[in-house]
């Protein structure tokens, strides 16, 4: 498993499904971002299963759906 975040355009949508930093004076110094957990093969590196989320999803939760049931 690996978890990353990526940079999203900067649209109202994606702040809406994404979240983003704010700063004190309500602006958004930053892109919104976008968490990814992926289960992947170790010897090919293919990804078999992922979960997105926001800035404030954690890992561990997003992980959870992918682990053995």
């Amino acid at each position: 498993m690996d978890g990353f975040y990526l940079d999203a355009p900067d649209t109202a949508a994606n702040r809406a499904a994404f979240g983003g930093q704010v700063a004190k004076d309500g602006t958004a110094p930053a892109f919104p971002q976008v968490q990814v957990v992926t289960l992947s093969e170790a010897g090919t590196h293919a990804v078999l299963d992922a979960r997105i989320g926001g800035l404030v999803d954690s890992e561990q939760d997003l992980a959870v759906p992918l682990g053995p049931v």
